[in-house]
């Protein structure tokens, strides 16, 4: 979304929101906080501590709610967007302290940073492809996304953030999902091909 944003502003407003593109390309920061604060919500919530959930927004909400206003009116939507992400890290911090004092949860380091290390060579093709390929914002955008994820899926288990175990928790957790279960077993066979060969290096 951040490397394609261009074109999907183009695609759905046309060339006259000018400034959206960077909107949208900061904004999408705010799912990089989303995807941790979804898993640790998702175990508070399994475990029937949904007050948990409900607790840290409660307390995080007075926070930042007097901090908004300052950064929106410096620096306009950019600031009101930084509010947002500093709104989704302060939340993220509530939970993951919470899991860690409680449950003794922590996030694996080493294989987030594998996880994000992957997503820079990733990118590559992505811009290659918005930057060279003169076709429609919308057929670029596919292209675009086609080729982060073939990328992505590629450099993923070479670099070790990901390996058999975590494969076969998700043929077991996706095998019993239909037309999913296929396309994931195609997906997962690609994964299981690429780190086979990568562990013979």
């Amino acid at each position: 979304m951040a490397i394609s944003s261009n074109e999907l502003v183009q695609f759905f407003y046309g060339s006259s929101y000018v400034q959206a593109p960077s909107y949208l390309t900061l904004y999408s920061v705010t799912f990089v906080c989303a995807g941790f604060s979804l898993a640790l919500r998702s175990f508070f919530n399994g475990i029937g501590r949904t007050d948990t959930s409900l607790k840290v927004t409660l307390v995080t909400l007075p926070l930042v709610i007097p901090l908004t206003p300052a950064p929106a009116w410096l620096c306009g939507v950019h600031g009101f967007i930084l509010a947002l992400i500093a709104s989704s890290v302060l939340s993220l911090v509530c939970l993951a302290r919470t899991a860690h004092s409680k449950y003794a949860l922590e996030f694996g380091i080493e294989r987030m940073g594998r996880i994000c290390l992957a997503v820079l060579p990733s990118s590559v093709p992505a811009v290659a492809v918005t930057l060279l390929l003169p076709e429609s914002h919308l057929l670029r955008f596919m292209i675009a996304g086609i080729a982060f994820s073939l990328a992505y899926l590629t450099v993923c288990p070479s670099v070790g953030a990901i390996d058999m175990e975590d494969l076969a928790n998700l043929r077991l957790i996706s095998e019993d999902m239909g037309l999913v279960s296929k396309l994931s077993g195609l997906l997962l066979s690609y994964e299981e091909k690429v780190l086979s060969f990568t562990n013979r290096l």
